[in-house]
């Protein structure tokens, strides 16, 4: 993303913001939501999956390998998707409403310059399970985003209590699980 001018930067971090608080709420279910980000770059993208697990599940060795393989997973279905990307970026994270504070995050890059068709053929078939930019929820939505403006401390709480339920306090942690205090992170 560093290579995103501030301005995109600005507007790509507001997408994600909105997905995390848009994450559907399933307690006790196997819940995922991926998010398809176009760059500035014409041939460049970016993959946004959130996965919220139950607790017990997490504890398991294999957890984290198993989570890059599904964002791998749909960052070559995106490439399927989208024939004309060279680059698609993937961050995976458990959902930040659900994590509980503790939180741990993804990163790929999957190079498509050269996509041949045992590639195409080989992402297809590991999306047959997991449908990724195939089912009929698939949402398309088109901004045209002509200025920024910058959130206030105000809006941030707001935001911060959407995620916990409750005001959260400026010398408490930040519940976006970045360990920071909420008025060095997104209270600031």
């Amino acid at each position: 993303m560093v290579k995103e001018p501030r301005f995109i930067r600005r507007a790509l971090a507001d997408k994600i913001r909105r997905a995390v608080l848009n994450f559907p709420n399933h307690p006790g279910q196997f819940t995922r939501q991926v998010t398809f980000l176009p760059s500035h770059l014409p041939d460049v993208g970016y993959v946004f999956f959130q996965l919220r697990v139950p607790a017990d599940y997490r504890a398991y060795t294999d957890y984290l390998a198993k989570r890059r393989t599904i964002l791998e997973i749909a960052c070559g279905a995106a490439k399927n998707k989208f024939p004309h990307l060279t680059k698609v970026i993937g961050i995976s994270v458990d959902a930040p409403k659900f994590a509980g504070g503790t939180n741990s995050e993804d990163f790929i890059l999957l190079p498509c310059e050269t996509w041949n068709d045992d590639m195409r053929s080989y992402y297809e078939e590991q999306n047959r399970e997991w449908k990724f930019f195939e089912t009929p929820q698939l949402e398309q939505y088109n901004e045209h985003v002509t200025q920024f403006v910058p959130v206030s401390a105000t809006t941030a709480a707001t935001v911060a209590s959407s995620w916990t339920g409750s005001k959260v306090g400026r010398n408490e942690p930040c519940p976006c699980g970045s360990g920071k205090k909420f008025k060095k992170c997104h209270g600031a």
